[in-house]
């Protein structure tokens, strides 16, 4: 097995971990795991990353997106969703269903890369319908 695809289910499983115990430092582990190269502190990106407030919130429903991230429709999705290649991310949406996000005014690449901060580089290969399921996760959260 080569080593990113090793890689790749590793931080997979730790994705997966952290969003059903909604512990967002997985989700940066996740990341640096797979060399992403955006563990640096990011006002825009670290948004999520905000201590815990003492009281009980909504937890959602486990391996659920994270309802701090989907409350923020999308935007950025979390960083190890972004670390992923383009085959990576063909897996990884075979595990999901998120409901439909539709663009106008523009295709669902440039939305992806312009808004959503994900690398033009890593989405080279995906179909539309892919892209189109893709936005849908942003929007939802993962």
């Amino acid at each position: 097995m080569q080593r990113r695809r090793f890689l790749f289910w590793v931080s997979l499983g730790m994705f997966q971990v952290g969003e059903a115990l909604r512990i967002n430092a997985l989700d940066r582990l996740a990341a640096a795991t797979l060399g992403s190269g955006q563990v640096a502190a990011d006002p825009e990106t670290d948004s999520d990353d905000e201590p815990e407030a003492e009281e009980e919130e909504d937890e959602g429903e486990p391996g659920s997106p994270d309802p701090k991230r989907r409350a923020r429709h999308g935007r950025p999705p979390s960083r190890w969703l972004r670390s992923l290649k383009a085959d990576e991310l063909r897996i990884w949406l075979k595990t999901i269903d998120p409901p439909e996000a539709g663009v106008s005014g523009m295709t669902y690449w440039t939305h992806l890369t312009r808004d959503h901060s994900f690398d033009a580089d890593k989405l080279t290969g995906l179909t539309v319908a892919e892209q189109a399921q893709l936005h849908a996760a942003a929007h939802d959260g993962y």
